[in-house]
Order: structure tokens, then sequence, then C-alpha cells
């Protein structure tokens, strides 16, 4: 992003595993939210898709409770984001920028 340009943060809402923005393409992952079942919850972010390798992944958050969650720096997936569901994870809001092409 350039200077003086705005920087749009778009979030995308899911409740199961998924792609999140455009796959294939660089994303910076700023913030999510996590809804958590029974147990603690723990999404993993994974650069590309469903196949690729496990990028990040934070704590284990509380259970039975929706976290947000402010990262101090991006999270920059070269290839896309997909997010991936332990089985206590009910739902994650993605906060994302992708250049628009």
């Amino acid at each position: 992003m350039g200077f003086g340009m705005a920087e749009v943060v778009y979030f995308k809402r899911l409740a199961a595993s998924g792609q999140v923005g455009d796959a294939g393409k660089a994303i910076d992952i700023v913030g999510y939210t996590i809804k958590s079942g029974s147990t603690a919850a723990l999404p993993y972010f994974i650069n590309g898709s469903s196949t690729g390798s496990i990028a990040w992944q934070d704590q284990a958050r509380a259970t039975s409770a929706e976290q947000s969650i402010s990262l101090a720096y991006r999270i920059r997936l070269d290839q896309g984001c997909y997010v991936s569901f332990d089985a206590n994870t009910t739902a994650v809001t993605v906060f994302y920028q992708q250049m628009l092409t």
C-alpha cells in the first residue's frame, strides 16, 4: 500500500474452514474474532489452500466465548489464506487487507 492511499480492511466470517480473500494472492491478516465451543478454540491460518502448510496459529482462546484479537503486526501470507478450524472452533471472522488487481 502506497503513501497517501487509503488502506481498506475487509472482513470475512467463516462458520467452517474456508478461504479468505482471493486464493493465490498475497494477503495481510490484521486481526480476527474467534467463537469457541465448550472447550478452547484454536484455528490454523494456512498459506495458500487447504493443502498448504500452517503459516501461523495463535494461542488457544477461552471456552464458550467470542473474543476479538488485534494483532500487533500484520501476518503476511504470500499465497492467500485458508483458515482451518479445530473441533472446538465455532466461527472465525478474519480482518484482512489484499491488493486489488
